[in-house]
Parts: C-alpha cells; sequence; structure tokens
C-alpha cells in the first residue's frame, strides 16, 4: 500500500483520479494513519475546487461513490464559481471555510518561486489542523 510520508512519487501516483475539469484528484485510501492502520479505499478523496466539473467528471465521481463534497472555499468563491450540478451526482455539500490567514499563506507559497515541498506540507498540514 502506498504511503505518501515515504516520498514515493510513484505511489502518490497511483492514487490520482484523472478528470477533465477538475485538477488535482487524487484518493488517500490506503495511506497510513497515525496509529498504524490504513485508511479504507473509497472513504476520503480530495481535490481542487469543483467549479469547472463536467458532466463526465461527475459520473466518474458517483461511480467512485462519492456522496459528500467538504468545500473549502470562502462565500465569496463559492457564489462566484459554484459547483455545477449534473443529473445523476448530486453530493451533500458542507462548507468548511479555511481561515483567511491560511490562504494567504497558500498564496504566498504557490507564487514564489522555488517553494518547497515541505513548506507546501506544513501549510496543509495546519490547514487540516484547523478543521479537525
Amino acid at each position: 500500500m502506498p504511503d505518501l510520508t515515504t516520498g514515493d512519487g510513484a505511489a502518490a501516483a497511483r492514487l490520482v483520479v484523472p478528470l477533465e475539469g477538475v485538477s488535482n484528484m487524487r484518493g488517500f485510501g490506503g495511506l497510513r494513519t497515525e496509529d498504524g492502520r490504513r485508511l479504507r479505499p473509497g472513504a476520503l478523496y480530495r481535490s481542487a475546487h469543483l467549479a469547472d466539473l463536467t458532466a463526465a467528471d461527475a459520473e466518474r465521481l458517483a461511480a467512485l461513490g462519492i456522496t459528500m463534497v467538504c468545500d473549502l472555499r470562502d462565500h465569496d468563491e463559492r457564489r462566484e464559481r459554484p459547483t455545477p450540478r449534473h443529473a445523476g451526482w448530486r453530493p451533500v455539500e458542507q462548507h468548511l471555510m479555511v481561515r483567511p490567514r491560511r490562504t494567504a499563506e497558500v498564496q504566498a507559497i504557490m507564487s514564489r518561486a522555488g517553494a518547497t515541498e515541505a513548506e507546501a506540507v506544513a501549510v496543509m498540514s495546519a490547514i487540516y489542523a484547523d478543521l479537525a
């Protein structure tokens, strides 16, 4: 099973879910938890926003059994670029806004040339801790 803590890029690539309109979609199934167990395949996925979700993407998400979307965007972002509705896939949506300070940290890292993987991991870990 893949363990992203080892830096195994091939293992990370196996978790990618290719979609037409959504970037960075991947599953966490098989990853090791802090207590040594493994996350059940199909239990948790993550992606960029779903504003550009195509009908084919929606069919793929339905086939994966995804029934809930936790949207980390703020109210204005969701209003300007809402998640489209497609026949056959109507997930429950939970809106969990990331703290504005964290958003600024992510934007600073993404816009800076030479940003490191360690910086990205640190800020994403902080975001997930905020949400817990």
